[in-house]
């Protein structure tokens, strides 16, 4: 989305639209307004020439539109966006510009047939339960690209796809997007179409903690794609430029200019039809050193563990109680189910009755409401303040019948954490309670409470840090996440092949693990060490599996027991 300024004015708009428009409206309209150094970048990538129609299809202040007619006058310019209030000031920004039309639409139901030389945009990003897309939209763009075109998709994914139907053969796309789409189940058909088609020219992919937006925590791409005449046309091979977290826009153009890399811009080459057939991409248009492919003795997760995410309430704040509430709304003790809402109330990597009951004793949210057949008095009281509060109304209890009854219900003994910094975070459930979405959860198919200890081990282990690079979403400022069915791709050394001896000197590690980690973010170099050897070793078809491996990770662990004062034979 764009900001601007007058040409040959010093007036700030954006600055002045920040201050004078409540952030609810800039919020529910995706308004992050792009820097003018960036546009600036942008316009010299999309190189516009005289005479070109040029669309901005989420203009917002127009800061495409002023960094456009300041490198060339002679265009013809369409900036379209949804919101009147931004028009407005679009409209005052560009005043004196007469080749701009300026249109207030919906662009994705935008109904004009032209087609455009060039378009470049900052569209807006809004998950798909915070926008309301017909179906006919999605349909038409099926039909129109010859891919299909996932109902899950961001909202700027769409813009994108609705971009490249409306470019002349040989136009030019372009666009500023969070990463996402690299490693998102959602950029799976994108990345498919841009393979078959041949069109993507470029990308500039920035390190997830070079935050080119200030005000959202969001990752950064720029996309190049030129839409071929014919199939003769296609170019498969694409320039990649990965951008360090330190790296300026000064040095940014320079690589692209010179096409080389310079100290914190790394500069590759990829054909799209090799990367097409990668799930994840994140992990191969970083720099070579941060690559990591999948290590021999591997399997996937999936082939001995079920995932499930956690429960998804709706309404956190309404269902999810602490026992005062629970108490002071009368609900019923048969319908709170054990149930922890977030990752900052589980210390350590076991969670344990003990930790269950001084969450109970502080009085934190931990109990939740699931409603049987039949309600109480105050339990009906309760309901109608949900509905007074219009909870029916939200997206995940209006699909629910009635709107307040919860979904199944079922605990699993290894959490893992949805978002992180860093690598997994994965938590024994010895406490056998219920989770939110904070958390997934994993369920080995083998019921061995000694398998399901070192599972745990090994998804907090470098090892595991290593794997998830392939499976991960990253947003702003290394903010990680997994999705459930990503978990389970990942590839671990296979616990089925280990022996007893193994099996035992890993989860033996556990509780070691979680002492130090309830008193400090990692491990000591001692343990994270021992951790990695036991876990190598599982992976290492060469090692003496008996005799020499227990002896030496036994060794290791009689001093880190004394150090934190743990006695395993007590386990």
């Amino acid at each position: 989305m764009g900001t601007a300024s007058n040409p040959g004015s010093d007036f700030n708009v954006d600055g002045q639209y920040a201050l004078s428009v409540d952030i609810a409206h800039r919020r529910q309209h995706a308004q992050f307004f792009t820097p003018r150094e960036l546009a600036d970048l942008m316009v010299e990538l999309a190189d516009p020439r005289p005479g070109q129609c040029v669309l901005d299809p989420a203009c917002g202040l127009g800061v495409f539109t002023t960094a456009l007619l300041a490198r060339t006058a002679e265009l013809s310019l369409t900036a379209i966006d949804i919101d009147p209030l931004v028009l407005r000031w679009l409209r005052f920004s560009s005043q004196r510009a007469a080749n701009v039309e300026v249109v207030e639409a919906d662009f994705l139901a935008w109904d004009d047939g032209r087609q455009f030389d060039l378009i470049i945009a900052n569209p807006p990003y809004l998950k798909y339960q915070h926008f309301d897309c017909p179906e006919s939209v999605y349909s038409r763009l099926e039909r129109a690209l010859g891919t299909s075109v996932s109902r899950f998709s961001n909202l700027y994914l769409l813009f994108i796809l609705e971009s490249y139907r409306r470019l002349r053969a040989g136009g030019k796309l372009v666009f500023i997007v969070p990463g996402e789409w690299t490693n998102a189940n959602f950029g799976m058909p994108f990345k498919a179409l841009l393979a078959r088609e041949g069109c993507l020219v470029r990308l500039i992919y920035f390190s997830h903690m070079n935050e080119q937006f200030g005000d959202a925590l969001t990752t950064a791409s720029i996309i190049e794609l030129i839409k071929p005449r014919d199939s003769s046309a296609a170019r498969h091979g694409f320039q990649c430029f990965f951008v360090g977290a330190n790296a300026t826009l000064d040095e940014v153009r320079a690589a692209v200019r010179r096409e080389r890399a310079t100290p914190e811009v790394e500069f590759n080459t990829f054909d799209s039809r090799t990367l097409a057939a990668e799930k994840k991409w994140d992990y191969l248009l970083q720099r070579p050193a941060n690559r990591h492919g999948v290590r021999s003795g591997s399997v996937r997760l999936g082939a001995w563990c079920a995932s499930r995410r956690g429960i998804a309430t709706g309404a956190n704040g309404y269902f999810h109680l602490n026992g005062s509430e629970s108490a002071a709304f009368g609900l019923q003790q048969e319908h709170l189910v054990a149930c922890v809402g977030g990752a900052r109330f589980v210390r350590g990597i076991r969670f344990t009755m003990k930790d269950f009951e001084a969450l109970r004793a502080a009085n934190q949210p931990c109990l939740l409401w699931n409603t049987g057949p039949s309600l109480t008095a105050e339990e009906h009281a309760y309901v109608r303040s949900g509905e007074a509060q219009g909870l029916p109304l939200r997206y995940l209890l209006s699909k629910r019948k009635p709107w307040y009854s919860m979904e199944r219900i079922s605990t699993a003994p290894i959490w893992v954490g949805v978002f992180s910094r860093g690598g997994l975070k994965a938590i024994r459930n010895l406490a056998g309670v219920a989770q939110l979405t904070t958390f997934h959860g994993l369920t080995p198919h083998s019921a061995d409470p000694v398998l399901a200890d070192a599972l745990v081990v090994l998804l907090n282990s470098a090892w595991a840090r290593h794997a998830i690079e392939r499976a991960r979403r990253v947003f702003g400022a290394g903010l990680e996440k997994v999705e459930p069915a990503d978990l389970l791709d990942i590839a671990l050394p296979d616990l089925n092949q280990a022996n007893v001896t193994q099996l035992r000197d890993l989860a033996a590690l556990l509780p070691l693990m979680d002492a130090e980690l309830r008193l400090q973010p990692s491990l000591s170099s001692a343990l994270s060490a021992t951790v990695d050897e036991a876990v190598s070793s599982l992976a290492n078809p060469l090692m003496d599996q008996h005799s020499e491996h227990r002896v030496s990770v036994q060794d290791q662990l009689a001093p880190l027991r004394d150090d934190v004062g743990i006695d395993l034979a007590q386990r």
